[in-house]
This record gives structure tokens, C-alpha cells and sequence, in this order.
């Protein structure tokens, strides 16, 4: 139940990303609607971490 708490804030915030390292978050990935874009922790990580080269 919380998981899906959490996609409900992420699709009425307009998020571009949901951070998470839970596997049940992974079926977001093959569903068109809700297009929230869904990346590990280690993937954001790198996205700062090249953002700040």
C-alpha cells in the first residue's frame, strides 16, 4: 500500500523521477500511463555525479 502512495504523489506532483531501489516499482517501466520515469538510487547517483563534471 505504501508503494502505491507513493507513485499516486509522484504522478499529482508531476515528477519527472521516482528514485527507488524497491523491484516492485519496476512494472512502471513497461506501462505507458503513469509516464513517471522510474531509476535506482545508484543510477541517480550517477546522474548527479556526471551532471557535476
Amino acid at each position: 500500500m505504501n508503494g502505491q502512495r507513493n507513485t499516486d504523489c509522484a504522478i499529482a506532483a508531476n515528477a519527472q523521477v521516482l528514485v527507488t531501489n524497491d523491484k516492485h516499482f519496476k512494472v512502471l517501466k513497461d506501462i505507458e500511463f503513469p509516464s513517471v520515469k522510474v531509476i535506482s538510487a545508484d543510477e541517480f547517483l550517477d546522474q548527479i555525479n556526471s551532471d557535476n563534471k
